[in-house]
C-alpha cells in the first residue's frame, strides 16, 4: 500500500457549515420547490427540479458544432439565485464493473480536462464506432480546457464510462465546502464552474460524485483491467474487489480513497510491483510525455487538454493494450502487444513503503 496524498489534504475538508448563495441579490423572490428540494438532500429523482436543471445543461449543446469550440458561445437564461442553507449531499464511493464487450472495441482514454472538443476529433480519426464501440476515460473530465461545461452532455452518452477523479471531487467541494475549498479549485481551473447559475453548479456535481472510483472492466483474454485515477493502494486486484465501498467515509478522508484520488507514488518511485488478479490498471493524474508502463500499471495521461505544449490524447485498446488505430492505419514499426511481466520483480510489498513515503512525497497535481 504505497501511497501519499501530499501536502496534509485533510486540512480541505469541509466545514459543514450552512451558508447562503453569496450571489443572491436582495428582491429576488426564491423557488421555493427548488429550494426544499436542496434542503432535504437534493433530491434528483426523475421529475426533481435537478433533473430539469439537467435536462436544460444537456439541451444547450443539442445543435454543438464539434470541433468548433472557440468559435462557438451558447447563453442560456439564469434561473434566480436560490436562498437556501447548503447542506452537503451524502456521497457514496462505489466499483463499477463491465463485462467484455463483443460487438466492438473497449478503448481507454486519460485526462480529458474540458478539452471535448479535441477528443472528439481523435474519436472521428480512428473511426470510433458509438453504436459498438466503449470508450472509458481515467477521471478529470473537467477544468482546464474550453469545454468543462460540457461534461454532463459527454456523462450521457451510453458509450462513455468513466472515474472519478481529483478534479471531481476537487468540484464537489467548490459548491458545498469552505470559501477555501472553493478558491482552491479555482486555480486549479475550475473557475468556470462558479460562473454558472448556483443550481447549475449543484446539477453537475452531483452527477460527477456519484462516479465510482473504481472500474473494471472484461477483457477478451479472459483477464479484466482496472481503471483507477492516480494511484493504486494494494499490490493485489482481489482485495479492492472484496471491498465494501459504501464503508468507506463519504467526506473522502480515507487513506484508500486519498490514494485512489491523488498518489503519484508508483510512478514517482518507479515501482514495477505488477499488481496481481489483473491484466492491467490504468491511471491518469500525472501528465508524461507518453504512456508509461511500470509492471502492469498504465499511465496515459499525455496532456491532451494541452496541445499547444505538444500534448496530445492516448487511446488505448484494451484488448491489445496498444494505441487504437484508425481503420488502415500500420502500427508504427516494432509496435507490438506489450508483454506484461508474470510475476512482481521487487521483493518489497507496496504496504511496507506506505508508512514512509506519507513523509515524504509531497506533490500533488
Amino acid at each position: 500500500m504505497l501511497c501519499t496524498y501530499g501536502i496534509g489534504w485533510s486540512f480541505l475538508v469541509a466545514t459543514g457549515n450552512a451558508r447562503s448563495d453569496p450571489s443572491a441579490s436582495h428582491g429576488l423572490r426564491p423557488r421555493d420547490a427548488l429550494r426544499a428540494q436542496i434542503q432535504a438532500g437534493m433530491d434528483s429523482g426523475p421529475g426533481s427540479p435537478l433533473s430539469e436543471v439537467r435536462a436544460r445543461l444537456r439541451s444547450r449543446y443539442q445543435n454543438w458544432d464539434k470541433g468548433q469550440e472557440e468559435e462557438v458561445a451558447y447563453r442560456v437564461e439564469a434561473l434566480p439565485p436560490i436562498i437556501a442553507p447548503m447542506t452537503r449531499p451524502p456521497v457514496t464511493f462505489s466499483m463499477k464493473t463491465f463485462g467484455l464487450n463483443e460487438l466492438g472495441r473497449d478503448l481507454v482514454v486519460g485526462d480529458i480536462h474540458g478539452a471535448f472538443g479535441a477528443l472528439q476529433r481523435e474519436l472521428d480519426r480512428i473511426a470510433f464506432d458509438g453504436a459498438v464501440d466503449r470508450l472509458f476515460c481515467v477521471g478529470d473530465l473537467i477544468d482546464r480546457g474550453p469545454l468543462s461545461d460540457q461534461v454532463l452532455w459527454w456523462l450521457d452518452k451510453p458509450w462513455f464510462h468513466t472515474i472519478l477523479g481529483n478534479h471531481e471531487w476537487m468540484a464537489f467541494l467548490h459548491v458545498y465546502g469552505s470559501s477555501f475549498e472553493r478558491r482552491f479549485h479555482e486555480n486549479a481551473g475550475g473557475k468556470w464552474l462558479g460562473e454558472l447559475p448556483r443550481d447549475e453548479q449543484e446539477a453537475v456535481v452531483q452527477r460527477l460524485v456519484a462516479l465510482p472510483l473504481v472500474i473494471e472492466v472484461q477483457t477478451a483474454s479472459d483477464r479484466a483491467v482496472g481503471l483507477i485515477h492516480a494511484g493504486c493502494y494494494f499490490d493485489s486486484w482481489d482485495l479492492i474487489r472484496q471491498m465494501d465501498f459504501s464503508q468507506l467515509s463519504g467526506d473522502g478522508e480515507n487513506d484508500f480513497v486519498r490514494c485512489c484520488l491523488w498518489s503519484t507514488e508508483r510512478y514517482k518511485r518507479q515501482y514495477r510491483r505488477v499488481v496481481d488478479k489483473v491484466r492491467a490498471v490504468f491511471h491518469g493524474h500525472l501528465t508524461v510525455r507518453q504512456h508509461v508502463v511500470l509492471g502492469n500499471s498504465f499511465f496515459i495521461d499525455t496532456g491532451g487538454w494541452m496541445p499547444d505544449s505538444g500534448g496530445f490524447f492516448t487511446l488505448l485498446d484494451l484488448a491489445t493494450l496498444m494505441p487504437a488505430l484508425a481503420p488502415g492505419e500500420a502500427p508504427p514499426a516494432g509496435l507490438s502487444v506489450v508483454p506484461l511481466p508474470s510475476a512482481s520483480p521487487l521483493p518489497v510489498p507496496m504496504s511496507q513503503h506506505s508508512r514512509v513515503a506519507r513523509l515524504l512525497d509531497s506533490g500533488k497535481k
